[in-house]
C-alpha cells in the first residue's frame, strides 16, 4: 500500500466484503431455521457462483486490475458492476497485451463512472465479461444500461479506442443508444 488513501480504501473494501458475507450467512441461517431446503439450495448455488466469479477475478494476473475490481464497489460509481467472466485468464501471460487489456478495462470503467447519471427509477447496471475465443483471441465486453452522458462517456473512452487501434493487436467497437452503452474489445493474444 503506497498511501494513506490506499490503506483506507483497503479497509473499507474488507469491511464491505465482511458485511456482505454476514448478510449471506444470516439468509442461510434463516432458511435453515425455517427448514426451507429448496431456497437454501438455490441460495447456496448463488453463493457458489459468486465465489467462482471472485476466484476468476483474483487469478487475472494483473495486480492493479484485481485490486481495482475488488475495491470498485467501495469507491462508489452510480451503477452496479456485475463481473461475469467466461473463463479463467492470466493477463500476465500476454506481456504488453495483458497490460493493454488491464489498463483498458480500468479506463473504460472510469469512463462509465464519470458519465453515469441517475435517470428515472431504474437502477444503472454494467456487466463486464471476458472470454477466450479459441487459443489466440481475448474478448472483453461491457454492457451498460441506465442513464449516462453520451458525450462524456465517449470522451472517456477515446484514449482507449486510440491505444487499441495503435497496438494493431485487435479492435474495439461500441454501440450507444438512449439508455445503453456497450463496448466489445477483441485482442489477438500470444503467450510470452
Amino acid at each position: 500500500m503506497d498511501t494513506r488513501h490506499d490503506r483506507e480504501l483497503l479497509i473499507r473494501t474488507i469491511n464491505h466484503h465482511r458485511h456482505d458475507w454476514m448478510n449471506d450467512l444470516q439468509v442461510l441461517f434463516g432458511y435453515i431455521q425455517l427448514n426451507k431446503q429448496e431456497k437454501l439450495r438455490a441460495y447456496m448455488d448463488k453463493l457458489s457462483d459468486k465465489l467462482y466469479r471472485e476466484s476468476l477475478v483474483s487469478k487475472l494476473g494483473n495486480d492493479r486490475l484485481i485490486a481495482y475490481l475488488f475495491t470498485f464497489r467501495t469507491m462508489g460509481s452510480g451503477f452496479e458492476l456485475i463481473v461475469q467472466p467466461g473463463k479463467e485468464i492470466h493477463l500476465s501471460e500476454y506481456a504488453e497485451l495483458g497490460d493493454l487489456a488491464a489498463d483498458s478495462i480500468i479506463s473504460i470503467l472510469e469512463a462509465y463512472r464519470a458519465a453515469t447519471m441517475q435517470k428515472g427509477g431504474d437502477p444503472n447496471e454494467l456487466t463486464l465479461g471476458w472470454d477466450l475465443l479459441g487459443e489466440a483471441e481475448l474478448r472483453i465486453d461491457f454492457e451498460y444500461s441506465g442513464g449516462y452522458d453520451p458525450q462524456g462517456w465517449f470522451k472517456g473512452i477515446e484514449s482507449v479506442l486510440e491505444r487499441v487501434k495503435k497496438s494493431n493487436a485487435g479492435f474495439i467497437s461500441y454501440d450507444m443508444q438512449d439508455r445503453t452503452a456497450d463496448i466489445e474489445m477483441r485482442l489477438q493474444i500470444h503467450t510470452k
